[in-house]
């Protein structure tokens, strides 16, 4: 029976899930938010800028004042997937690279700030799960660069197993379909699988390394 799979993001010629071509399944893959550029009052000039997510990457690239500030400062991201794309838009590596986990990433975000500055790069619904951590003698920047509105989605098919890739995108999803109990969801991270608990009650599996290869991995045992 064909498993019919929902991934809440674009995903590209050479992502992982185009696998799921040669086995039995049908997937959409389509984000559940739509993000519009903010034009920013002033962009903070620090050593270092910092990036949760390739959405931030992207709108920091297309605004010409903050690209050319980056390309002259170290970089922070938050997970792997983002470094990635972060040199393939800059063509250059970030200096700090998280794991997608807090607990584990936050002590070197420590270090660095503690005799340099930082700019976070994000949208105004961030959850800024870095800054919320830090001690109030920890100052660090902030800049917005986007907004996040809920995109409406009509799916012919309930999925079988839906692919969260954040927290808002969580929330689309639920603003506009049921939970129900045979259904299989899988969170890109701890974070947002400690959403959907928090928020939905919902308990998700996710996996260790926060990329479309691990989740794809944890997909592929319910097929």
């Amino acid at each position: 029976m064909t498993k019919h799979i929902l991934i809440t993001r674009e995903i590209g010629k050479d992502s992982p899930f185009q696998r799921l071509s040669e086995l039995d399944t049908s997937l959409i893959a389509t984000s559940f938010l739509t993000f519009k550029p903010i034009k920013p009052s002033y962009i903070p000039i620090t050593q270092w800028y910092y990036f949760y997510s390739r959405t931030g990457v992207n709108m920091a690239a297309n605004h010409h004042i903050l690209s050319s500030r980056i390309n002259k400062a170290k970089i922070g991201v938050f997970g792997p997937a983002t470094a990635v794309y972060f040199e393939q838009v800059f063509g250059k590596s970030p200096d700090l690279v998280g794991n997608g986990k807090i607990g584990e990433h936050i002590d070197l975000v420590r270090e660095v700030i503690t005799t340099q500055t930082m700019t976070f790069v994000q949208g105004t619904a961030s959850r800024r799960s870095i800054q919320r951590q830090l001690a109030p003698d920890l100052s660090v920047e902030e800049v917005h660069l986007y907004s996040s509105e809920y995109n409406s989605i009509f799916l012919k098919t309930r999925p079988d197993i839906i692919l969260f890739t954040s927290p808002l995108n969580a929330d689309s999803y639920y603003s506009q379909y049921d939970y129900f109990d045979k259904q299989h969801i899988i969170s890109i991270g701890k974070t947002t699988h400690d959403h959907l608990v928090d928020r939905f009650g919902i308990s998700s599996a996710y996996p260790s390394e926060p990329t479309e290869q691990g989740m794809l991995d944890s997909l592929l045992p319910l097929l």
